[in-house]
């Protein structure tokens, strides 16, 4: 399944990178704790994540994948791989990344989250897993699941789910935005 590409374009727009919005204000945190300085970020739309990281966390090396092509990132530590990130490609699979985030992107990719998770799983010392409640009606939830049909869960049922498939959790805040931190 995955969310249609103009939703996802019209939802890029509304979250400019800034360390004030809170999903990027819990991942510079998080950046800085877990010293992610090799970074993928799953669903990363214009790259923001690494405009915000870049000013805080000496960042090696940061790859975004998107199914959009509006990565925008002029920078020799950056690349972009416009693909679905539940098939990555197979050349990916070599690298090894400190943090590999998912920033309000884990349940837009695929409905089958424990697969997505094994993948990128295998590739990294800490999965952060960075969304909003959805309880709390935001705008944009309510349309992604009108056009999706409810597929966010709460942070109670990823925890579950994520501790089944043979994670750890060794950080979570819950609250509007809520976040996993997560190793094998």
């Amino acid at each position: 399944m995955g969310c249609s590409r103009k939703y996802l374009w019209i939802i890029y727009k509304l979250y400019p990178p800034s360390k004030y919005i809170p999903e990027y204000a819990i991942a510079i945190n998080v950046a800085k704790r877990y010293n992610c300085r090799n970074v993928l970020d799953v669903g990363c739309g214009a790259g923001n994540l690494f405009k915000v990281l870049v000013d805080t966390v000496p960042i090696e090396r940061y790859i975004g994948i998107d199914i959009l092509d509006i990565f925008r990132i002029k920078d020799h530590r950056a690349i972009f791989i416009k693909g679905d990130a539940k098939y990555p490609p197979n050349w990916l699979m070599n690298y090894s990344f400190d943090c590999i985030f998912f920033i309000n992107s884990l349940f837009y990719i695929s409905t089958n989250i424990v697969d997505l998770l094994r993948i990128y799983g295998e590739l990294c010392r800490y999965l952060i897993i960075i969304d909003l409640d959805p309880r709390i009606q935001y705008i944009h939830i309510y349309l992604a699941n009108l056009l999706e049909g409810g597929i966010r869960t709460t942070l109670r049922k990823l925890e579950e789910t994520v501790k089944r498939i043979g994670f750890k959790v060794i950080e979570k805040k819950s609250g509007s935005t809520h976040y996993l931190v997560l190793t094998r």
